[in-house]
């Protein structure tokens, strides 16, 4: 028996988003904390805290439950304080010195929320930099420049990002950021080390980009903004903005486009 999967309502402010009322049912990971000690261990992202909900203990890091709900396809982490817990975790008991309205109590939750935002720049910044050390080496054996022509990855938008459509088909979808939006490939794109296009620029010569790819032909003026701010910015200020899958008539009409922006073609 398979089952559909629930079309998530989401309520955006103008700071924040959140699930509306009744989407309990929705993929979730919860971390229950009962004492200020537990806020302060999780500053440490790899530090192993006993998260029990019963009398059987349940070891794990924040980056333990963040992986397993990522494997399962949940995006949302519930984090909260329920003192009837610590009767379940010895040597936890005790009262409260920190509370939301406080400002350190913020403080150490921001440190947390920043934990996988740095990550994700120290570990594109350290690729781009090896791939950089790299090319510079070969070209000094060589004694020329040695051209590497290509855009920082294949995964972009929409093409790549995820919508709960049904039995529907998922393109028709694809045009509208509405409730039932479930993830962005720029996830895809930071754990690989490819979400800054304009990082990747210090390695690939001219760079480029692949928006209009799979026939998305209305993303062709973002796909050629974007060529001409990274090719003006790079060494070699000449920045491709490609195209495919698309009929013979539409992408000779598109590489007139190219041409007029005075971006290169593929």
């Amino acid at each position: 028996m398979t089952t559909t999967p629930i079309p998530e309502d989401v309520y955006r402010g103008e700071l924040i988003a959140f699930p509306n009322a009744w989407s309990f049912q929705l993929g979730k990971a919860h971390i229950i904390l009962v004492s200020d000690k537990e806020l302060e261990d999780l500053s440490d992202p790899d530090k192993v805290l006993n998260l029990t909900l019963t009398f059987e203990p349940r070891h794990e890091s924040l980056r333990q439950v963040c992986e397993r709900a990522q494997a399962r396809g949940a995006r949302m982490l519930i984090l909260a304080f329920d003192h009837f817990f610590s009767q379940y975790r010895p040597g936890q008991a005790g009262p409260r010195q920190l509370m939301p309205d406080m400002d350190e109590y913020v403080q150490r939750i921001a440190r947390t929320a920043l934990f996988r935002a740095r990550y994700y720049h120290l570990l594109q910044d350290g690729v781009v930099a090896l791939f950089l050390q790299a090319r510079r080496y070969a070209e000094e054996r060589v004694g020329s420049r040695i051209e590497t022509r290509a855009h920082a990855t294949w995964a972009e938008s929409p093409t790549i990002d995820r919508w709960d459509s049904g039995r529907e088909n998922h393109a028709r979808h694809q045009y509208e950021y509405t409730s039932n939006f479930v993830w962005s490939n720029t996830v895809q794109q930071a754990a690989s080390a490819c979400y800054d296009y304009f990082k990747w620029g210090d390695y690939l010569t001219g760079t480029g980009n692949d928006h209009a790819e799979c026939g998305w032909s209305d993303r062709n003026y973002v796909g050629l903004a974007l060529a001409c701010s990274t090719g003006i910015l790079n060494e070699i200020p000449y920045s491709y903005a490609a195209h495919w899958g698309m009929p013979h008539e539409l992408a000779r009409r598109r590489s007139s486009l190219v041409n007029v922006y005075g971006a290169a073609g593929a």
